[in-house]
């Protein structure tokens, strides 16, 4: 039985360079369970980098054919089970659409479709696909966006797993943060209840990246509660409100701010709406430049925070 508000972690940032990743995964997550998690985000976007993408390579990994795919991840899912570790979430490569490129637009759907083939095989509930934005053309962003994810429709319902959409940071002039596509969770609601109309089912949620929320100021408490049951995972990490830093819970400050991610609002929002996705964290940028020898610590404040954000929201006391 999996516990209720699995303790999360991404993978990116310790599990390869730690413990060997895919090459030595029992050791991993038998690692990660001491360090007090119950599950991970499996980063599979790392086998499509964001710079081919736009270079508009195609995937040598993803180009494959699905059960060569499928193959590469039994190990895996073997040594997950033994450990006693769940795939909460997923996510997916990104960028999910490239201006004038029509081949390596149609390419990243049928990507996207294998990695919902590779999310059921992992029995992951969900995956995290980008939408696009365009600050200068609203318009647009909606109509690709909706093409976009229209397209992951048939997918969904094929394999079972819930595409969940994200709030994402748009850059202005002089590198300043704007409200990229999802950052209004008015427009997120409509998203998500346009697309699961039309296909039918919920085969669409959201992940909220408490980060982005944080960059374009967004009121945490308030935008989850708009969400809703429609809020299905998370993207937990720290900033100072400006750039997008992937750092640990509680490790950042700002002149004038005890802290600039509104934790208690967070704990008190999940608790509200009854949240039952897990406490995860995007933190893979906490490890850059921690030692190796002392990662392993790092892992375990992480994961001590997971705790008592879950312990904090199950409970009635005062939050």
């Amino acid at each position: 039985m999996k516990k209720e508000l699995a303790v999360s972690i991404q993978t990116s940032g310790w599990y390869n360079p730690l413990f060997g990743g895919d090459t030595n995964p029992l050791v991993a997550f038998t690692e990660l369970k001491k360090h007090g998690f119950d599950a991970i985000d499996y980063n599979i976007d790392t086998k499509y980098f964001p710079t081919d993408i736009r270079a508009g390579k195609h995937s040598t990994f993803y180009s494959q054919d699905l059960e060569t795919i499928l193959d590469y991840f039994r190990p895996i899912k073997a040594a997950l089970d033994e450990a006693g570790i769940a795939v909460a979430q997923t996510h997916s490569p990104f960028p999910s659409y490239v201006e004038d490129n029509v081949d390596i637009n149609e390419h990243i759907i049928e990507v996207i479709g294998k990695c919902l083939a590779v999310c059921q095989f992992l029995e992951c509930p969900a995956t995290v696909v980008h939408p696009y934005t365009n600050a200068k053309d609203k318009d647009k962003e909606r109509e690709v966006n909706l093409k976009l994810y229209r397209s992951l429709i048939p997918y969904a319902k094929k394999y079972g797993v819930k595409v969940c959409l994200e709030n994402m940071v748009g850059w202005g002039c002089g590198a300043h943060p704007i409200k990229g596509a999802c950052a209004d969770m008015n427009e997120t609601v409509w998203y998500i209840d346009t697309l699961n109309a039309e296909a039918g089912e919920d085969v669409f949620g959201f992940c909220l990246d408490i980060g982005h929320a944080s960059i374009t100021g967004n009121n945490i408490y308030q935008d989850i509660v708009t969400l809703g049951d429609r809020l299905t995972v998370l993207h937990l990490h720290d900033n100072d409100a400006k750039g997008d830093l992937h750092l640990a819970p509680y490790t950042c400050k700002s002149p004038g701010h005890s802290n600039i991610v509104h934790w208690n609002g967070l704990m008190r929002a999940l608790r509200k709406i009854g949240y039952k996705g897990a406490i995860n964290f995007e933190t893979f940028a906490a490890f850059v430049n921690t030692p190796k020898e002392a990662a392993p610590a790092l892992l375990s404040y992480i994961g001590a925070i997971g705790n008592y954000f879950r312990d904090k929201i199950l409970s009635e006391e005062e939050i």
